[in-house]
């Protein structure tokens, strides 16, 4: 029984032990990592190293790394005492000093006619490294490169130009967020076509998509030569126009002192299912009305009445600020102290089984 008692004393001892051990590790990893969120913010205020390619997310979903050209030990051991023991570094071919100066060079060259939509210093498709996945550059896919996003009818001509300027420093591709980012603005800035309705998210493929009022098999193939082939088009009954029209018209009713109206949008609605459009697609935008519920039958026939279908009228109530619960923090030293004396426990435990096996040794 004694033995058995020792047995688990020493196996408690042992394991509070190495989990005080990984604890600390654990703690010098964030350190680390807090330290190099520290450097890149340093960094992006007072300029990059010459060295530096640039941090990225690893494939674990949770260890940032920074990428260093031709990393010598010397270097990596300096970096490593500025930031942390635990710094991960990868080699790199070109510094993110370099790539924002071609970059500098792409921009002051591409005017309003160019047809280059979006231009910055990424990954092929997202600016992070999601888990599992390395979608960057170079041997080790974790690198970034100058995307350059154009128009799909002038891809082949810039990716052969830039090609010969640049080699693999710039990369250039066509994806519909970049070239819908670019139009976007163009249509808040100058006005939108009249048969758009609006943009809108795939809730499957999360694929950009536009709304079109009445298209036709040429206008599909006209927006697809601009935006890429993988756009969505689906067909809507009412423009952006439209809809911004009847939503001022609406605004003005909203503003008298008795409306009951809360709350007036543009786009798709929500309920405790998730978030849907309108319209046979499911994709359509209409303009939202918030009204107080004993006012849903009203307006729901007032506006039925005015704009058909345009106006879809929903139960709500006024803006309400709540006061949060404050946050309940627990002091570091508390912490600190209720690993001392886990640790104490786990030394005295450890102290009797070896003292008791030179007691018996000496029996």
């Amino acid at each position: 029984m004694r033995c058995t008692i020792k047995t688990l004393a020493g196996f408690a001892a042992f394991t509070l032990l190495l989990g005080a051990a990984n604890s600390l590790a654990s703690a010098s990893a964030q350190e680390t990592q807090d330290a190099l969120f520290q450097q890149e913010y340093q960094w992006n205020q007072y300029g990059w190293p010459d060295d530096i390619g640039g941090v990225y997310l690893g494939t674990d979903g949770d260890t940032y790394a920074l990428l260093v050209v031709d990393p010598t030990p010397e270097r990596m051991e300096d970096l490593r005492a500025q930031i942390g023991n635990d710094l991960v570094i990868t080699p790199a071919t070109y510094s993110l000093n370099e790539l924002k100066a071609i970059k500098e060079e792409i921009i002051a060259e591409a005017g309003l006619n160019s047809m280059i939509y979006a231009i910055d210093i990424d990954c092929k498709v997202r600016g992070h490294v999601e888990p599992g996945m390395l979608p960057g550059f170079g041997m080790s896919g974790s690198e970034v490169r100058v995307i350059v996003n154009a128009d799909a009818r002038r891809l082949d001509e810039y990716a052969d130009a830039f090609a010969g300027r640049y080699g693999e420093r710039v990369h250039v591709t066509s994806t519909p967020d970049a070239v819908y980012s670019f139009w976007l603005e163009q249509w808040e800035e100058y006005g939108y076509p009249d048969d758009i309705d609006g943009q809108y998210r795939d809730l499957d493929t999360y694929a950009v998509g536009i709304g079109v009022v009445d298209p036709t098999p040429e206008r599909i193939e006209e927006l697809r030569a601009v935006f890429g082939e993988d756009v969505l088009i689906t067909s809507s009954r009412y423009s952006h126009s439209e809809l911004y029209r009847v939503r001022e018209e609406i605004e003005a009713l909203m503003a008298e002192p008795d409306s009951q109206i809360y709350g007036l949008g543009v786009g798709w609605s929500s309920n405790e299912d998730g978030v849907f459009g309108f319209g046979e697609s499911g994709r359509e935008s209409r303009v939202v009305a918030m009204v107080d519920e004993s006012m849903v039958d009203h307006y729901s026939a007032e506006f039925s009445g005015l704009y058909g279908d345009m106006v879809v009228v929903e139960a709500g109530g006024p803006l309400m600020f709540l006061d949060t619960a404050p946050e309940v923090e627990i002091n570091p030293w508390v912490w600190g102290a209720f690993g001392v004396c886990l640790l104490g426990l786990a030394a005295v435990l450890l102290w009797r089984v070896v003292h008791g096996r030179k007691m018996k040794g000496n029996e």
